[in-house]
């Protein structure tokens, strides 16, 4: 794998959905769709508390012009956090322990991670990148190195929770002798 880190200090309850871009290129050089993945690492820290999504890669041909093939829909990241949430809940009723990542697999190849205890109001570092997964996760995989040319755009959260809450304000004027 390789990738890139920020530190930040963001609190994102209320926002819906994580969002991002990507685009994968190198069929001049071997790379075929689903031969490299994707993936967004965010939480308190990088090792021990974070969540993370990974989508397997659609590879654009070389020299494409079309703007739906350079940035085709299989490869936009689009993560409701809802999903982080449940892959939380669903490791508790799975009995796997806080220290061992708990991985759940979605439609399309896409995997939903978890380790530690991560939260959603403390996202201090955030991370993206690129892995070959190889032979483990694809059987239709040489085993070899792969080289292409990656970009990532956009990395945004959208769909502010703009649901209103209560609230109330009251008043009480009274006179010790109104009690007696």
């Amino acid at each position: 794998a390789r990738a890139v880190f920020k530190t930040s200090n963001f609190d994102i309850r209320n926002y819906k959905t994580l969002r991002m871009f990507i685009h994968a290129e190198g069929q001049s050089k071997g790379l075929r769709d689903g031969d490299v993945t994707a993936f967004i690492r965010v939480g308190t820290d990088l090792e021990n508390n974070y969540y993370e999504y990974e989508i397997p890669l659609v590879v654009t041909g070389d020299r494409s012009v079309d703007e739906r093939l350079i940035w085709p829909e299989a490869n936009e990241l689009r993560v409701p956090l809802e999903e982080f949430y449940q892959a939380k809940l669903d490791r508790e009723s799975a009995n796997v322990p806080l220290t061992v990542l708990f991985q759940k697999v979605l439609a399309s190849g896409r995997k939903i991670s978890v380790i530690g205890l991560p939260d959603m109001s403390n996202i201090r570092i955030m991370m993206i990148g690129i892995r070959n997964p190889k032979k483990r996760d694809n059987p239709n995989d040489d085993g070899q190195a792969k080289c292409g040319e990656f970009w990532f755009n956009e990395f945004r959260v959208t769909d502010f929770n703009n649901e209103g809450g209560w609230a109330a304000t009251a008043r009480l004027v009274t006179k010790l002798a109104d009690l007696g």
